[in-house]
């Protein structure tokens, strides 16, 4: 998912960087709040945010990635 999100364009060195912070974060985790973008180690980053970085659409695009993430890590309920 991410990876192609880096794909769709060109991104700078930090912008990488930050995606892959987010990856590591998915890797040990399972999923992400995205409140956790503004925390360290993406403040050290992006002092200001993810909007520091990134189009607001590239950070709404971030965020609606991290939900589906969660929405398909849930487990389902037995009816």
């Amino acid at each position: 998912m991410f990876g192609e999100f880096l794909t769709e364009s060109t991104h700078t060195a930090t912008q990488i960087q930050f995606i892959n912070e987010i990856i590591n974060e998915l890797t040990s985790r399972g999923v992400m709040d995205p409140a956790r973008l503004y925390d360290t180690p993406f403040k050290d980053l992006a002092p200001t945010g993810p909007e520091g970085l990134f189009s607001e659409v590239e950070v709404d695009r971030i965020c609606d990635l991290l939900a589906v993430i969660r929405q398909r890590a849930e487990v389902p309920q037995a009816a």
